[in-house]
């Protein structure tokens, strides 16, 4: 399959799934993320983690809450490293000691303020914000690039988080530049 056509599929899926993901009703979008915040914080790979790297959501896109899952990993004395979007489709690395540092920047994602940048970042976990994944665990972003330079770099563990219904039986168009993840987690299951 050429380039031209894996992105309009992706492009199509991209809107199918972001309308599934918002059809989910808010007072069952709770359950759900309790359910997948479990099984996150009780990974093998989580738990021995010094530090972990992870998106901070958006609950209007209805993403899976990791505000939760920030907030037991400071507790539990991890570092928590969340990333900044830059120019260019870069993502810069910040660690917080609290989710009260987060604010919205003019896209809407929840991003560290008056925080140092790290130079050089090694989580032992990323956790990674989709919009769909297949049983491959190949992984359907945003479309910016902005995870998949970032994936590229790294041999840290990579766990995208979604919902069951962002499951896709079918495999998902990739490019050359798609990095799979190891592992999806879903209110029912771990994938790896």
């Amino acid at each position: 399959m050429i380039s031209g056509e894996i992105r309009e599929q992706k492009k199509s899926l991209r809107k199918f799934y972001q309308q599934r993901r918002m059809q989910i009703p808010k007072p069952q979008l709770v359950s759900l993320n309790t359910a997948i915040f479990d099984k996150a914080v009780s990974l093998k790979e989580f738990k021995e983690a010094d530090a972990i790297h992870i998106y901070a959501s958006m609950s209007e896109r209805n993403e899976v809450d990791t505000f939760s899952i920030m907030e037991y990993a400071l507790r539990n004395k991890k570092r928590v490293i969340v990333p900044i979007m830059m120019e260019a489709g870069k993502l810069k690395h910040c660690e917080i000691d609290s989710t009260s540092s987060l604010k919205k920047n003019s896209w809407g994602v929840p991003e560290p303020v008056d925080q140092k940048l790290l130079d050089q970042i090694n989580p032992d976990v990323i956790f990674v914000p989709m919009l769909a994944g297949d049983l491959q665990k190949n992984r359907l972003g945003y479309g910016k690039g902005y995870y998949d330079r970032f994936l590229a770099s790294t041999n840290s563990v990579k766990a995208g988080l979604l919902f069951e219904k962002q499951l896709s039986d079918e495999p998902i168009p990739v490019d050359s530049y798609d990095v799979p993840l190891d592992m999806l987690i879903t209110e029912k299951r771990i994938l790896k």
